[in-house]
């Protein structure tokens, strides 16, 4: 049996220990967690290790007979072109995970291994079938500017002026500053005369006890009867870090519309609406009405997270010439760099956690300290720290969104043509060679179902990073 032959005899093995061991699980699901048989454990154990060594062998055999990075690649690591996919909203609901093929196994997060040293640094040998995996092609006009935000309404009559008013509800406070720049409105006003005389001097005041101050803007000087008129507020906090909070609560926010009739009388309506924020972390994926709001996911990532530069000190150990530095002149420094983040989060004990996940409202995200920290995360909070960590080196990252999943993209030159996939998931377990044939093998098999978000365009639409 040759070298090639070996390697594929165990991984047919490992396809028979991950089936044993999803049937193990769903078993393990039954029971739920008040009481586990012990056999359970142990035949659940056992299969982890047997997949776990039989990892390690192949790793073995391919370090073994690695071939050197310019040599021509394998057709299963060449590049994807995705100028034929559609985008779909992401992630209806569910657990997350796909199910072709079988994500990488959980850790236990309580028992994450512990950082080991290692002196030698990644070179292009160590690379042997990746180069030809970067001919990923797709038109950046795939990812779409966002401007959805769920709103609450209501209407009232007073003395003939018709006022129908709509609020952000709830407020997210990461993506606070990314509406502003987007210019999405926190506040929408519908003002008619329904009465048969003009109204005058219709003024608008808000304010939001410590975070707004006291605002008054003119909306029309004459309304006559009949007309309508309307009014868009995109609201500005004096101090964003004011929204931050650890927990949801409760924001009150004043309105008041002041008119005068005919005679000049003045009429003063005002009302206090109570908009709920959520907690610093949260995210929403679509509105109540199915709006999506995925791409502002890009607000999650963020390079400038000071456990990232930390960590890059570390990758930069296993990196060519001990160097992070973005675009060289070729996509093999690009791809050594990627490695090393890889391979040091793998050193760190980092890992994959099956959790239950509801993407049809809003979620808890955890950034990369946090992420760092714990040592694992799900298929969102890894695919984001490992573009947090891309962004802060200059690399520029790209998300992919398929129904109940997430993984990570990045350029492989700055022309932004060709891109690598990466399967998140797969650090705690697998080699970073095996997480680059797994990106590209989930895109191929779901290139009708997916929704891109290019960062770059991101960022220059307004989506920033959220404050730390």
């Amino acid at each position: 049996m040759n070298n090639q032959e070996e390697i594929n005899s165990l991984r047919e093995q490992i396809d028979v220990h991950k089936k044993n061991l999803r049937h193990l699980e769903l078993q393990k699901a039954k029971f739920g967690n008040l009481y586990l048989p012990p056999y359970l454990v142990t035949n659940i154990e056992d299969e982890k290790n047997d997949i776990q060594r039989l990892i390690k062998e192949i790793q073995g055999l391919e370090q073994g007979h690695a071939e050197i990075l310019s040599q021509p690649l394998p057709t299963e690591m060449q590049t994807v072109n995705i100028s034929g996919s559609q985008n779909v909203n992401i992630i209806q609901s569910g657990r997350d995970v796909y199910h072709q093929p079988t994500p990488a196994l959980p850790p236990a997060p309580c028992k994450a291994t512990e950082a080991t040293t290692t002196t030698k640094a990644i070179s292009i040998s160590d690379l042997p079938n990746l180069l030809g995996e970067t001919e990923i092609i797709f038109s950046k006009d795939i990812a779409k500017t966002p401007k959805q935000a769920k709103f609450d309404n209501g209407t009232e009559s007073y003395f003939g002026l018709e006022i129908n008013y709509d609020y952000m509800n709830p407020v997210f406070p990461a993506l606070f500053q990314s509406y502003i720049n987007l210019r999405v409105p926190a506040i929408r006003i519908l003002l008619k005369n329904s009465s048969d005389a003009p109204f005058t001097h219709i003024t608008l005041s808000y304010n939001m006890h410590n975070i707004i101050d006291l605002q008054r803007e003119s909306i029309r000087d004459i309304l006559n009867p009949q007309d309508s008129i309307s009014k868009e507020v995109v609201l500005i906090a004096k101090d964003p870090n004011t929204l931050f909070r650890d927990e949801r609560a409760v924001l009150n926010l004043a309105l008041k519309i002041e008119f005068k009739d005919q005679y000049g009388k003045e009429y003063e309506w005002a009302k206090v609406l109570q908009p709920k924020i959520a907690s610093k972390n949260s995210f929403i994926w679509k509105t109540a009405d199915g709006k999506d709001c995925s791409e502002l996911i890009a607000a999650f990532i963020t390079p400038h997270d000071p456990a990232i530069k930390t960590f890059l000190g570390e990758a930069r150990e296993l990196s060519p010439n001990r160097e992070v530095f973005g675009y060289g002149k070729d996509k093999k420094g690009v791809l050594l760099q990627v490695k090393a983040i890889y391979e040091t989060l793998k050193e760190k004990g980092i890992g994959y956690v099956d959790a239950l996940l509801d993407f049809s409202g809003d979620q808890s995200i955890k950034l990369p300290s946090q992420i760092l920290a714990d040592k694992f995360g799900n298929c969102v909070d890894l695919s984001l720290l490992f573009a947090s960590i891309c962004e802060a080196i200059s690399i520029n990252p790209i998300i992919i969104c398929i129904p109940e999943h997430m993984f990570f993209g990045f350029e492989a030159s700055r022309d932004g043509k060709e891109y690598f996939l990466l399967e998140t998931t797969f650090v705690g377990n697998y080699s970073f060679e095996e997480a680059i044939k797994e990106g590209r093998e989930i895109f191929n098999n779901n290139r009708g179902d997916l929704l891109i978000i290019d960062i770059t365009k991101a960022r220059d639409a307004g989506i920033f990073p959220i404050m730390l």
